[in-house]
């Protein structure tokens, strides 16, 4: 377990389902960046909205630029921010390619001579009702939490 950013912070991780928002929500004040279909949500974009997400249009290529300056204005401003660079969600069990040219917004803080923290975070769902999971058992933490979620938004 590391220590937490006390100042502005690019929070880079791997998403293994929804219920990470929740823990990563729990931990400290932060926002993230999402894909703007999120913003389109019943409930979750409203809740996405809230906590000040910054929406990232992946169709069009040509807006990734304005994410990045959105996401370097939000670091100048202080704020912390949750990245998932990888672009999609996984079981935890390994690190899949980065697809995500966002990370330059932090290196292009740090051109303006200001410090940004990037911190790595790994998130892995190791144990259920006190029992470990294992490799094996970590696919089903992820599934299980997006099976509750479809039969919540009533989507499949």
């Amino acid at each position: 377990m590391g220590t937490r950013p006390k100042a502005a912070a690019l929070i880079v991780a791997n998403h293994t389902g929804w219920l990470d928002i929740v823990i990563f929500s729990a931990v400290m004040p932060l926002s993230f960046v999402a894909k703007s279909e999120v913003g389109t949500w019943p409930f979750f974009g409203t809740l996405a909205r809230l906590q000040r997400t910054v929406f990232v249009e992946r169709v069009r290529r040509s807006q990734t630029g304005a994410a990045r300056d959105t996401i370097r204005e939000r670091l100048l401003a202080g704020d912390a921010l949750v990245l998932f660079p990888e672009g999609t969600s996984s079981d935890g069990n390994a690190v899949l390619g980065f697809k995500s040219a966002l990370l330059g917004a932090a290196e292009a803080v740090m051109a303006n001579a200001r410090h940004v923290t990037v911190q790595p975070v790994s998130t892995a769902y190791l144990a259920s009702n006190g029992m470990p999971l294992g490799r094996e058992g970590r696919p089903f933490m992820p599934g299980m939490a997006t099976w509750i979620w479809c039969r919540i938004c009533g989507r499949r």
